[in-house]
């Protein structure tokens, strides 16, 4: 994936679970720092460099990422918690 090509190899991906990614989706509508409506995708990604406690929120749509948002360690850990869905038996939602 060439998103993945521009950090390096101590930044970490993790996918945002439907539930999650409505989550973010909330956030970034009632934020007033973002453009009118809602983000330009229909799945977002977690990035976060070993050692950071804040992260990088990337919009998703298909193979294609977009317009990075920066988010604090507080809003991580929401994130974190936020379950929805059926859970596997590592507890993620699927």
């Amino acid at each position: 994936m060439k998103l993945k090509a521009d950090f390096d190899e101590h930044t970490h991906f993790t996918t945002l679970s439907p539930g999650q990614f409505h989550f973010v989706e909330g956030v970034y509508v009632g934020s007033p720092a973002t453009p009118e409506g809602l983000p330009p995708g229909d799945g977002a990604l977690l990035a976060q460099h070993d050692g950071d406690k804040d992260g990088v929120i990337v919009w998703t749509r298909g193979a294609l990422a977009c317009a990075p948002l920066p988010i604090p360690e507080k809003l991580i850990k929401l994130i974190d918690a936020v379950k929805t869905g059926a859970l596997d038996e590592n507890g993620q939602e699927l």
